[in-house]
């Protein structure tokens, strides 16, 4: 299977850890295609993924946590967010089968305080959008929330290794669902 992975630095693995190696570690056999980008946003993915040419059986759609950080106070932003990550499944879902919409995560307990309203908001609006093209949301945030305490992230937001194999984890079980 050809597994495409859209996102930012939490997929491109250039700042802290990405998950995609403990991936192919525990689903070996599959090709995935990295199309992370550190710093992007979900209008920036979206304008991305217009012009990719990529094909896949499945994808992994997961971007948020720049935009979280970024629109605090989240109904400034929260018209264009859903209406550039409603695009965004939708184009994805055109070049691979089957979606997988994994919301933002600010694995540090403080960081996910600290911007509640953003992470909430962006959270419900993955979830919301999934419904709508029929992607699988998967809430990698209940997975790190069972760990209370232990540290996934090299600074709050980046994955550490423990955290960037737990990522792995919960996107492997989803994705052996999704592409049976």
């Amino acid at each position: 299977m050809r597994i495409l992975c859209f996102g930012d630095s939490l997929t491109e693995g250039t700042v802290g850890v990405g998950f995609i190696p403990f991936l192919e570690e525990l689903l070996p056999g599959n090709t995935y295609v990295n199309l992370g980008v550190n710093g992007d946003t979900i209008a920036g993915l979206r304008r991305r993924a217009e012009r990719m040419q990529q094909r896949g059986d499945a994808a992994v759609v997961w971007i948020g946590t720049n935009d979280v950080l970024m629109y605090p106070d989240w109904d400034d932003h929260a018209e264009s967010a859903a209406a550039d990550y409603e695009a965004l499944l939708r184009l994805a879902a055109a070049r691979a089968g089957r979606v997988l919409a994994v919301p933002p995560l600010l694995a540090d307990p403080a960081l996910a305080r600290e911007y509640q309203r953003s992470y909430s908001g962006a959270t419900v609006l993955v979830r919301d959008s999934s419904v709508l093209v029929r992607a699988v949301f998967v809430d990698i945030q209940v997975a790190f929330a069972r760990f209370p305490g232990t540290e996934f992230t090299i600074d709050g937001a980046h994955l550490n290794n423990a955290g960037a194999r737990l990522a792995a984890e919960v996107l492997a079980e989803h994705l052996r669902a999704a592409i049976v």
